[in-house]
């Protein structure tokens, strides 16, 4: 049986736009989820669910065979059960491509380019009797990845 109340309300937008070669997509989301322990206790701020998560891909097209930019995905601090605060984040990256001849496309993409240390999402501790068990996943530190497309 569930005892506990939950309401959440929220607001997403995913937009895109193109001017002179220049290309922006936007993906941002607003959450304000709430939980109540039982049916007459107060509503208090959901845990391990950020209040805004957002992801950003800046380019520009160089010449008319090659597009250099950036990437962005963040999001706001996150009220984690007892108390504890885990902070915003935000994981940067890099990328160009290039199309050297007809059909062939060669790419390269640094992911977290400052090597930051993040857990997306949330954590949660379970505080045990003699010790306190963390449950998280940790952003990947810088990875480069080089790749060829061949279209046919």
């Amino acid at each position: 049986m569930i005892s506990g109340k939950y309401k959440d309300l929220g607001l997403e937008l995913f937009s895109t736009y193109r001017w002179n070669g220049f290309n922006i997509l936007f993906s941002g989301t607003y959450d304000d989820s709430k939980v109540s322990a039982n049916q007459g206790a107060p509503f208090l701020r959901s845990p391990n669910i950020p209040n805004f998560t957002y992801t950003g891909l800046f380019s520009y097209d160089v010449l008319s065979n090659a597009e250099v930019g950036i990437s962005l995905d963040g999001q706001s601090s996150v009220s984690i059960t007892d108390g504890y605060t885990y902070p915003g984040s935000l994981i940067v990256g890099a990328f160009a491509k290039i199309e050297p001849v007809k059909n062939l496309e060669l790419g390269l993409n640094v992911y977290n380019l400052t090597n930051a240390y993040t857990a997306p999402g949330a954590a949660s501790f379970v505080q045990g009797s003699n010790n306190t068990l963390v449950n998280a996943g940790v952003a990947q530190g810088v990875a480069v990845k080089v790749s060829a497309k061949l279209k046919f």
